[in-house]
């Protein structure tokens, strides 16, 4: 405990830290000046905490908040106090291996589906692999009495963290294009490693039923939410075209 409290209290106060001394850019600065695609700051906000108004950064975030959570589940709970007095000691390392290459595997396929079905499908499909983990630690006994039948565990958090490291990179890159998208993969970073702090210190605070739940609920919050960005998007994008059609009016 005292260790896992040192470093909470370190990530808590580099966050801290960050938050204080960090600025965004001068809006008088340019962007990439001397390029056909120049940009100005005063016609992009693009600092790291002017996002953080921004509705679809948290909602495109559960994906992040999710890995980060059920990560933590599974290292400090799962292996633990499941999967060692199942299988034994040397089978966590061959159950996490089989995290990493599930991910490698499906990485291409899922790009591949993307790009043919959207990225709803993908998303609806992370939200399903990350609920797995949670929902049979909860409701089943694979855990505590199925064997190696717990690997559907990691693989379904392996498929999960494909999409992650893949199609969610790919999101924010759609939704936060030209100076925005430093910054959104900087709070990307950021949510990240604020949740692994709270977690860390959440696991020896909150009971195993309760973390489990959260982690469930955070699953199933990714299609939706997901669905929520895009209509929030989509609603930017008709306003800023009917803007500029004003603007083109007023011209002439």
């Amino acid at each position: 405990w005292t260790i896992l409290a040192l470093w909470s209290g370190i990530a808590t106060f580099l966050a801290m830290a960050f938050f204080v001394f960090v600025r965004d850019v001068p809006a008088s600065q340019e962007v990439h000046s001397g390029t056909p695609d120049a940009y100005k700051a005063q016609d992009a906000k693009y600092g790291f905490f002017s996002l953080w108004s921004d509705l679809k950064l948290w909602l495109l975030a559960f994906p992040i908040f999710s890995s980060s959570l059920i990560g933590a589940v599974l290292i400090n709970i799962v292996n633990p106090d499941y999967v060692v007095p199942m299988l034994g000691k040397s089978s966590v390392c061959a159950l996490l291996a089989i995290v990493s290459i599930t991910g490698v595997v499906l990485a291409k396929p899922y790009s591949f589906l993307s790009g043919k079905a959207g990225n709803g499908v993908v998303m609806a499909i992370c939200s399903a692999s990350f609920a797995v983990v949670p929902a049979l630690v909860l409701f089943s006994p694979v855990c505590t009495s199925g064997g190696w039948w717990v690997v559907v565990v990691y693989i379904s958090f392996g498929s999960a963290r494909a999409v992650v490291e893949g199609t969610c990179r790919a999101v924010f890159a759609e939704y936060f294009p030209g100076p925005k998208l430093d910054a959104a993969y900087a709070n990307a970073t950021f949510q990240e490693g604020i949740v692994f702090a709270i977690i860390d210190l959440a696991i020896t605070m909150l009971s195993q039923g309760l973390l489990m739940k959260t982690a469930l609920a955070f699953a199933a919050a990714i299609a939706p939410f997901y669905v929520l960005a895009s209509a929030l998007r989509s609603r930017e994008g008709r306003k800023s075209a009917s803007t500029k059609a004003e603007a083109l009016g007023c011209a002439v």
